[in-house]
């Protein structure tokens, strides 16, 4: 770091614990917000590998983390980042998803 300056560590907008019917299984999962993100091409995966790593160093490993990492877009956006996402999914962990708050909803947020 030159110049005396502190790197920041990136991190994921946002993190909640979700557990399996039974309770016997809790775990971390993580999302980032991209709702104000106008052009998904501009997704890096140096950013987006960062944002993970971040985030999976301050929350550790207990709970540990779901190793599905969810990227939310506003639903007008959803295509293009999906897209963008696959082109870069060969240089970075598959583990990576892009998604609509709709498709969050149904995917993590089950009725009991």
């Amino acid at each position: 770091m030159e110049g005396g300056q502190v790197e920041k560590n990136k991190s994921m907008d946002m993190a909640f614990g979700i557990k399996n019917s039974d309770s016997s299984k809790i775990q971390m999962q993580l999302i980032e917000l991209r709702f104000n993100y106008n052009n998904p091409n501009n997704l890096d995966r140096k950013e987006i590998e960062g944002k993970v790593a971040g985030s999976s160093q301050l929350l550790s490993e207990v709970p540990p983390t779901v190793k599905l990492y969810m990227f939310i877009f506003k639903t007008e956006k959803l295509q293009e980042a999906i897209s963008r996402l696959f082109r870069i999914i060969p240089k970075i962990n598959p583990n990576y998803a892009v998604m609509d708050i709709y498709s969050l909803k149904k995917n993590i947020f089950k009725p009991l």
